[in-house]
């Protein structure tokens, strides 16, 4: 028999514990062979590799029958033991004669045969083959380019087989870090699919990387792969993981536990798509603290299940009006002797399956659930640190979290003490410390199921509600903003400029460092800080003097919050240099800026990392950026203008389990805004946060309202408010309306706000503001 021989290539796993999901049969294979080795071993020179693949991993007894060209032909009867097994199924490493061009041979345990023909392969068209259980061909394995030195290879899958247009944006390690709209175009293509080869720095520690066609990103979230992973990577369309080993996608199984596209509506409720539910389907909630749930033919595996009954009638009214764009999904709910298990469940891995009766699978997804957060968790007592005199308290809300612990340090990390924390009904962890935690320097450790895994993860994280940071965001400080040594002289007596109506306002729309960066009449180390707005006789200052004397009413300053993608440690600045040098239609200033600009000052700063901390680079000394923040509202208020602050609520920087990443780290799949199957929304540019959550909206607020009263803003302007809801502004405007002069040092009735209301995006023609 001449079988149709296919190339294909076939990549090992390194370990089928390295691929966050081994629902693979190659995955499935390691963990049921129990003398499987952990990787692939090279192939020895002058040797045909027979490869076998059996779906239930069990290879005890088969053997290999050769004839023909093999060097040492086999009796029938004493076949060739398998000289390995590992993530690719039992493999015979097969010696050959001199100039060998055709090798016989048969798969078989006893006198069962598997597949049963004879096959026959040529050495000169590939060194190893690949017989799959049951299948009467056999492929030859291509082998692979090998990856270059000092490179990182990104492999990419399709379903559609669609790669036009499709591109690598990186950073970080990178030995050239693209531009958004010039990616890397592919290097070539693979039985994967397509691949990028990425040129990496010769001591690289991460590669960044996104797959994006113009604005479209595939799967969404920023992506890295650690040099400790290895050189490679593959990624499969619309799914977050980085798998550093192939996985497996011949086979198609139904349903997918990486995406959520069943959207829990309130505590036992949960949304499905139309046809997710059939006459007679079994339903079923699973959830698995572990992060054990496992998808198999027959559906899933693993954790414990809660039964699930259809709604008659399907989303209330109320329902359809918070998520109209569900209005067509079908609702069940969670039966009644099984809601006790919620609280639990929700802090593992979940999913929905719908199954027959005759163990049809009919779908199977996993499961958003911030709405059934805002529903059992909803909280409204204080957050972050709160102080009794000198004795501080630290809470964070965390209600999906399996442990909350706080690491209590110096400023630089030194002497860390891990302390306890005790988890309320609320879902909110609470550690009470003593004194000498004052200005000291803390972290959270969460362990948490993230979605964007599939794992549990422990993460140490900074505090989302820090009004105190160490230098570049590394830890968060346990300082208290109402300490004198925070104040300069007068601010508690700080008086407003006359503002008669909100009418009268006028802006001048300022980036607090381009300010006076170059002012020579400011000194050197105040330049482009808030300390240069008190130097009243510098050049800038004068002008926004004589603008103020003009009529001119407010200042608005671009964001000033802490920023994600500015260091902080001037030191490490570079700048392009002196670029007057160049004629003017040279493009030597175009390099030069290039060249520096992931390490130079200048960023807008519409990159939040945290909201309540003024941003570091722009004062003369980071650990005193509250006062000199403070120190700057007073010399502009002196000046006859208010100062009103830009922020940024839509998005943040990071989310997931990516390095900046805060939200995530804390609560994952709940502060972002998530599509119908669970992929973070990015039309804002970033990972899109999800106001209309209750908890989201009150990072909103609350920030709002410590920006209004610790720092005296007399107004906001919204970067894309249009991505807020109306709800959304009204709450903000009410909890400002309520500050007053005699409680709270501000009238919040004369706070302005305002903002951009682009409507594009998820939100466009929705109840946006």
């Amino acid at each position: 028999m001449n079988p149709l021989a296919t190339l294909l290539t076939l990549a090992l796993a390194a370990s089928a514990a390295a691929q966050p999901f081994p629902a693979s049969p190659l995955a499935a294979l390691t963990q049921t062979a129990p003398s499987a080795q952990a990787a692939a071993q090279p192939i020895p020179k002058n040797v045909l590799r027979v490869r076998y693949l059996r779906p239930d991993g069990t290879y005890a007894g088969w053997g290999l029958h050769v004839w023909e060209d093999a060097a040492k032909p086999t009796e029938w009867a004493a076949p060739l033991q398998p000289t390995g097994v590992d993530a690719g199924g039992a493999y015979w490493d097969v010696p050959l004669k001199d100039g060998a061009a055709k090798v016989g041979f048969i798969v078989h345990k006893g006198d069962e045969k598997d597949p049963g023909a004879d096959f026959f392969a040529d050495p000169a068209k590939g060194r190893e083959v690949l017989i799959r259980s049951g299948k009467a061909e056999f492929a030859y394995v291509a082998q692979e380019t090998p990856v270059p030195a000092n490179t990182a290879r990104i492999n990419y899958y399709r379903p559609d087989g669609q790669y036009d247009g499709w591109g690598l944006h990186v950073w970080e390690d990178t030995a050239k870090p693209t531009e958004w709209t010039a990616p890397l175009n592919q290097t070539g293509k693979n039985d994967f699919g397509v691949y990028w080869d990425v040129p990496m720095k010769t001591d690289w520690k991460k590669l960044n990387f996104i797959i994006h066609k113009g604005d479209e990103k595939d799967p969404g979230p920023d992506m890295t792969l650690s040099a400790e992973q290895g050189t490679q990577a593959w990624i499969v369309s619309g799914n977050a993981a980085v798998n550093t080993a192939r996985p497996e996608t011949s086979v198609r199984q139904i349903g997918d536990l990486r995406k959520q596209g069943a959207i829990m509506l309130g505590r036992d409720t949960v949304a499905v798509k139309p046809g997710f539910v059939q006459p007679g389907a079994l339903l079923t909630l699973h959830a698995a603290l572990d992060a054990s749930l496992k998808l198999t033919p027959a559906g899933v595996d693993g954790g414990a299940g809660l039964t699930l009954e259809a709604v008659e009638g399907g989303l209330t009214a109320a329902q359809k009006a918070r998520v109209p764009y569900l209005a067509n999904y079908t609702l069940l709910r969670v039966r009644e002797e099984d809601r006790g298990k919620i609280d639990s469940a929700l802090r593992g891995q979940l999913a929905v399956s719908s199954v027959m009766p005759d163990g049809t699978v009919l779908d199977v997804t996993g499961v958003q659930t911030a709405l059934a957060l805002d529903d059992l968790y909803a909280y409204s007592g204080p957050l972050g640190v709160t102080w009794a005199g000198n004795v501080p308290t630290v809470r964070v809300w965390a209600p999906t979290a399996q442990d909350v612990k706080l690491h209590v340090s110096d400023v630089d990390g030194k002497n860390e003490k891990t302390v306890a924390m005790t988890r309320e009904k609320s879902g909110v962890w609470t550690a009470k410390g003593d004194a000498t935690w004052k200005n000291r320097a803390y972290l959270f450790e969460t362990k948490v199921f993230a979605p964007s895994t599939g794992k549990i993860e422990t993460n140490l994280v900074t505090d989302p509600y820090s009004v105190g940071l160490t230098l570049n965001s590394a830890r968060s400080l346990l300082i208290d903003l109402n300490d004198a040594a925070q104040k300069p002289a007068g601010w508690d007596t700080l008086k407003k400029p006359a503002l008669n109506s909100v009418n009268d306002l006028s802006f001048y729309e300022l980036h607090l460092r381009d300010f006076s960066a170059a002012d020579a009449t400011v000194p050197a180390a105040q330049r482009g800080t808030y300390l240069a707005f008190t130097r009243s006789g510098s050049n800038g200052m004068k002008h926004l003097k004589a603008l103020a004397d003009a009529g001119l009413k407010a200042i608005h300053l671009l964001p000033t919050f802490d920023i994600a993608t500015i260091n902080e440690n001037k030191t490490q600045w570079k700048t392009p240099g002196d670029l007057s040098k160049f004629p003017p239609d040279s493009d030597e200033q175009q390099k030069a800026v290039n060249a520096v600009k992931d390490a130079d000052a200048y960023n807008w700063g519409y990159d939040p990392y945290h909201y309540m901390v003024p941003e570091g680079s722009y004062a003369v000394k980071a650990d005193e950026r509250t006062k000199e923040y403070r120190q700057m509202v007073m010399a502009l208020n002196a000046s006859g203008l208010r100062v009103v602050q830009d922020v940024v609520f839509n998005h943040t920087n990071a989310s997931g389990q990516a390095e900046r990443s805060v939200l995530d780290k804390i609560v994952p799949g709940y502060y972002h805004r998530l599509n119908a199957d669970g992929g973070v929304e990015n039309s804002t540019c970033c990972s899109n946060t999800a106001t209309e959550h209750t908890m989201m909206r009150r990072l909103m607020i609350d920030t709002l309202v410590l920006m209004a009263k610790a720092y005296k803003v007399d107004g906001f302007r919204f970067d894309l408010m249009g991505h807020h809801m109306v709800e959304d502004m009204k709450a903000a405007r009410a909890a400002l309306d309520a500050l007053t002069v005699a409680k709270d040092g501000v009238d919040g009735r004369k706070i302005y706000l305002y903002g951009e209301g682009w409507d594009f995006g998820e939100v466009q023609g929705a109840s946006a503001a």
